[in-house]
């Protein structure tokens, strides 16, 4: 609150002209009014999320007062290209950068604008617009072109979506897992592609995770290494404080961290419930609370959502139906619906929508975090036998690449396109 203030020399002046001449305004901050607007590039992409639903992200506003959770957005839209009303948003939200529009007509296209304000009202005008188009007809499998392998197949290759709308898809191995693959291959959903990228400097278990700063965290042959996908280049980064071989999950969370959930040691024996959080700012480690696993599992798969990291399945000696939520605020770690089906080696994608599909030889199931339930949805082609694994792509749809059935690989590849 801004108050009125006196103040004079009454040597030089009469102590009334000293009440007139010395009146101004203070603000107990020491702060002048606010008039300047937020710096905001504008929507940045706009993703299909199912048959009715759209997902828009941005990067978020800076404000010279307003903190970045406070920053608000308006949301505007429109059935053609230009055609917003500005006087009217479709919504309003405050201090995030993604937001889920619903209730549309499948394979209908919308055009959109978001606009940044701070709290004094300041708002930025920026005309920037992106486009989608929802799905015409979903919850279904497609083939696509088979995964390269330099041999035999290619048992599941860990694979990666970056926002740059390719997929890397990183390791794997034949028949058998006799030959373990350094090969990177980048996926272009556009025109249904691969192109070889740079061998990984090592192998076994890369398992890859994108960071919010678009590189992607692996440790190909026990070396943590940070992979640039727009340089194609790999760097060796800090070691894991515990090390751990493979059988280890990995995921890049909201806050910047890279996790590393569970792995055996070098030699691969033995499971551990371990939780380790790389942070690439500093490139430091740190060693978290144990995951409340007993026994210690492996081959459970997880993803992000929000800032909660979801925990599925897995093997201690026999299949596990079991789900958790990890909390990387609190560093806590709670149980959750178990899986309809018992199940190892099978992935968990986050998709547009916010579900989390869980996916495995012959199922597939859509989870919802927040009513924490499951609905059956079309099933992976491969049947019984098969290890899968999956991914994320910016044009809304779920990838895999290869898979094996314990004794042989193959180079099997699908899209799923969400309900």
């Amino acid at each position: 609150m801004r108050r009125l203030q006196t103040f004079c020399c009454c040597a030089v002046f009469s102590l009334a002209a000293c009440h007139d001449f010395g009146r101004f305004w203070e603000d107990p901050a020491g702060q002048v009014p606010d008039t300047t607007t937020p710096s905001f590039a504008g929507l940045t992409i706009v993703i299909p999320a199912g048959t009715t639903m759209l997902k828009l992200r941005w990067s978020p506003a800076v404000d010279d007062r307003t903190p970045a959770e406070n920053v608000i957005y308006d949301i505007f839209q429109s059935s053609t290209a230009g055609g917003q009303v500005y006087s009217s948003p479709t919504a309003t939200v405050t201090g995030i950068t993604e937001f889920l529009i619903t209730g549309l007509a499948p394979g209908s296209t919308r055009f959109f604008v978001v606009r940044a304000r701070d709290a004094a009202g300041n708002k930025e005008l920026n005309t920037t617009e992106r486009s989608a188009m929802t799905f015409a007809t979903g919850d279904a499998w497609t083939t696509i072109t088979n995964v390269p392998a330099p041999s035999s197949g290619r048992a599941p290759a860990r694979s990666v979506g970056h926002p740059n709308g390719y997929a890397y898809i990183m390791g794997g191995g034949n028949c058998g897992y006799g030959i373990f693959y350094t090969n990177n291959d980048r996926y272009d959903p556009s025109t249904d592609s691969y192109t070889a990228m740079s061998n990984m400097p090592g192998t076994i278990d890369a398992d890859p995770a994108l960071g919010t700063n678009g590189k992607i965290y692996l440790n190909p042959g026990d070396v943590f290494t940070e992979y640039d996908p727009a340089l194609d280049t790999y760097t060796a980064k800090a070691a894991m404080p515990v090390t751990m071989m493979c059988g280890y999950n990995t995921i890049g969370a909201n806050d910047g961290r890279i996790f590393v959930f569970g792995g055996q040691a070098p030699g691969c024996t033995g499971y551990t419930n371990n939780v380790q959080a790389f942070d690439p700012r500093t490139n430091s480690w740190a060693v978290l609370t144990p995951s409340p696993f007993t026994p210690a599992q492996t081959s459970y798969q997880i993803t992000a959502w929000g800032d909660k990291i979801f925990i599925f399945g897995g093997f201690n000696g026999s299949y596990l139906t079991t789900a958790w939520m990890y909390d990387t605020k609190t560093d806590t770690t709670v149980p959750r619906a178990a899986l309809p089906v018992a199940a190892a080696n099978v992935f968990a994608v986050t998709g547009a929508n916010e579900k989390i599909y869980v996916v495995g030889p012959g199922f597939n199931y859509e989870y919802n975090p927040v009513t924490d339930s499951y609905t059956a949805r079309a099933a992976f082609p491969l049947g019984s036998g098969y290890n899968v694994r999956g991914v994320f792509a910016t044009n809304g749809k779920i990838y895999t690449f290869g898979a094996d059935n314990g004794s042989c690989a193959v180079q099997n590849s699908y899209a799923y396109t969400p309900p």
